[in-house]
C-alpha cells in the first residue's frame, strides 16, 4: 500500500476552523497563499465570494476564501511545507 508523501496536519498551512469539530475533513483548510481563492461575484444571484472551478473544469462562487485539505493533497501535495514545532 502506498502511504503518503504529505500529510495535512503536519503542514505549516493548515489550520481548522474554529469552533468547529477539528476531525471533519470540511473544517480542514489549507492556507497556502498560491491556492487563495480570489474575490468573485455569482452573476446569477449576485451573491460576492471567492472563484473556484470544479472537478470538470466548471467555475462557480463559494463563500469560503480558502478550499478544504482534502481538494489539495492528493497524497504528494506540491504546497506542502513542514510544520516546526516549538516550545
Amino acid at each position: 500500500m502506498n502511504e503518503p508523501k504529505t500529510i495535512c496536519v503536519k503542514c505549516e498551512y493548515h489550520e481548522v476552523k474554529e469552533n468547529f469539530n477539528q476531525h471533519m475533513w470540511y473544517n480542514q483548510i489549507c492556507m497556502a497563499p498560491e491556492v487563495e481563492r480570489t474575490p468573485d461575484i455569482d452573476c446569477v444571484s449576485g451573491i460576492q465570494g471567492y472563484s473556484e472551478k470544479n472537478s470538470l473544469g466548471m467555475s462557480y462562487v463559494t463563500s469560503e476564501k480558502h478550499p478544504n485539505c482534502r481538494d489539495i493533497n492528493h497524497g504528494n501535495c506540491p504546497h506542502f511545507k513542514k510544520k516546526i514545532l516549538g516550545f
